[in-house]
């Protein structure tokens, strides 16, 4: 049996008028930049039912966005393999670094100057539930593609797996 103190935190932690509603990912290719040199897998993900693409804004300057911070080292390309998913208002860049390790890099949009800003992590948290579902499709292939032999078509084959839809359906 669960202590009822548990119980208790689980309560508080979900107000009872709490609806949870699903996002859908939406697969937009590889942004890639050979000078940096970087290649993610781009996600948006949308809300509402039905759906409705994330705001436009979000997309101006994101490539621009993404050399400067990694030019003036406040991103760490590390491998230069990774994802990144704009969502209302964030932007999570993934890279994996490491072999292992997924380093994220967290932005919030600052709507009066209309520019990306480093969120700190403590406080808005590394992923939402949805933002973590897509990490772990991308975590997966490349658990896969580390198993692999890493031959080209083992290559090929992770670049062209992505994930797409509701996120929890």
């Amino acid at each position: 049996m669960v202590d009822p103190i548990i119980l208790g935190l689980m309560e508080r932690a979900v107000p009872p008028e709490y609806v949870f509603s699903d996002r859908d990912a939406v697969y937009h290719g590889i942004l890639f930049n050979g000078e940096v040199p970087y290649a993610l897998k781009y996600y948006e993900f949308q809300k509402g039912n039905p759906p409705e693409p994330v705001d436009a804004k979000y997309r101006i300057g994101l490539q621009e966005h993404l050399d400067n911070e990694i030019m003036n080292k406040r991103i760490n390309p590390q491998s230069g393999l990774g994802y990144l998913i704009v969502s209302d208002k964030y932007l999570n860049v993934n890279f994996f670094g490491d072999i292992n390790v997924v380093t994220p890099n967290l932005y919030a949009f600052d709507e009066e100057n209309s520019i990306w800003e480093e969120a700190n992590v403590k406080e808005k948290g590394a992923y939402c539930v949805w933002e973590f579902k897509i990490g772990m499709h991308e975590i997966d292939q490349w658990v896969s593609f580390l198993k692999s032999k890493r031959t080209a078509d083992d290559m090929q084959k992770f670049w062209a797996s992505f994930t797409s839809g509701a996120l929890y359906p």
